[in-house]
């Protein structure tokens, strides 16, 4: 019976490392993104958006508890950038990591 728990102690562990590892290949071009962005306010529209997309302009204002103007200097900036798209269902969404 112990060597059984000594199984799934290592099956625990490669999945953890597993999981920590997919994450960070997921996540880290996005932080990247994140890290060249100047305006606070528009940092925190793109975590919001990659975390929580697709986001209507209204979902972005309440969830965030920004101003109208701070949200939409904000999507004017990513826009801009190309780091943030509105579909023609007008939902805001970040646009794709392209590999390096």
């Amino acid at each position: 019976m112990g060597r059984v728990n000594g199984w799934e102690d290592v099956q625990e562990r490669l999945a953890l490392e597993l999981a920590r590892s997919v994450r960070r290949e997921l996540y880290l071009p996005y932080v990247e993104r994140l890290k060249r962005l100047r305006a606070p306010s528009a940092k925190l529209v793109y975590l919001y958006l990659a975390l929580f997309q697709p986001q209507s302009f209204s979902g972005l204002r309440r969830g965030l508890g920004l101003h109208e103007n701070t949200v939409l200097k904000a999507l004017k900036v990513l826009r801009e950038d190309g780091l943030a798209v509105r579909d023609g269902e007008f939902l805001w969404w970040v646009a794709e990591v392209k590999e390096s």
